[in-house]
């Protein structure tokens, strides 16, 4: 094997020693040499090891390949403006969703049971309020209202016999709501409104027996309410309503023509005006505007 860059030199004969011709058929060798050597071929331990050929020089050690950039932006970067990117938010269909208790009735409520305990009153007057709103696209809200009432009005010179009433009453309806601030908004609406409810004499003498009766009654109100945030973190809400209520449908009762209506007040007033006070609880639905840089 010829290694590249090496040229074999042919060796010049030493002195002192005879060299035998290939051809000489007395030669001592016990095996004659094959016809088809050649004769001028040098063997190859004949070489020299001091020949001047060049020799093998060390490799140069390989360079590192640079490593990618890791961040594919930043070449980008030089060759694109950076500019400010506004997305619209996504508004989902429904907004926010709002849990409340009424306030005025929750004072009253709590008033009564102080003063229930001083002069143990066994007839105590008590009302629940609660609502939910649900507000959606294009600031339209659902809104009903669900209370439970029993009141001991006092007796009046119109009426025959002194009366108790309870029962239910609820009102649904659709506002449009309007946001003046972060924190703030403002609503109008209307509602439908109904209550049913027994009213109940109480004798005053031990012979005498209670007429009870049970009643409906339906109005519509018209709502005027604004919101304001009272803690942010836990977005609690407080707002008011001023509603006007116009009663259109109700049943007598005997016994004692002028007689409240729970949720809309005497059904001698045609027109009922009325101002609640409110705490609410609401679950936002709506995400920020994301802003790219």
């Amino acid at each position: 094997m010829v290694l590249s860059g090496f040229v074999p030199k042919p060796s010049t004969p030493q002195i002192g020693k005879k060299s035998l011709p290939a051809h000489n058929k007395t030669s001592t060798s016990p095996v004659d040499t094959p016809k088809d050597i050649d004769a001028n071929a040098v063997p190859l331990d004949s070489l020299s090891d001091t020949s001047n050929a060049p020799l093998l020089t060390k490799p140069q050690p390989l360079k590192p390949i640079p490593l990618a950039n890791p961040d594919p932006l930043q070449p980008l970067d030089q060759l694109v403006t950076k500019q400010s990117v506004h997305m619209l938010p996504y508004i989902p269909f429904v907004q926010e969703i709002s849990i409340g208790i009424e306030g005025v009735s929750l004072l009253k409520n709590t008033w009564n049971l102080l003063k229930n305990i001083k002069k143990h009153e066994p007839n105590r007057p008590y009302e629940y309020v609660g609502n939910l709103n649900i507000l959606f696209r294009k600031n339209i809200q659902f809104s009903a209202d669900l209370g439970y009432v029993k009141l001991y009005p006092d007796q009046l010179k119109a009426n025959k016999h002194a009366y108790s009433a309870n029962g239910f009453y609820g009102s649904v309806g659709l506002d449009y709501l309007s946001r003046y601030s972060i924190t703030d908004n403002i609503y109008i609406g209307l509602r439908y409104s109904r209550a049913h409810f027994t009213n109940q004499t109480i004798p005053t003498q031990k012979d005498e027996q209670a007429i009870h009766k049970k009643l409906t009654a339906s109005w519509f109100e018209l709502v005027l309410g604004s919101e304001t945030r009272l803690l942010d973190k836990l977005n609690i809400y407080g707002g008011c309503t001023l509603r006007l209520g116009w009663l259109y449908n109700f049943e007598t009762f005997n016994p004692s023509e002028n007689y409240i209506i729970p949720g809309y007040g005497s059904n001698t007033n045609k027109l009922a005006p009325s101002l609640n006070l409110y705490i609410l609880y609401k679950i936002s639905f709506i995400e920020r505007m994301i802003k790219f840089t």
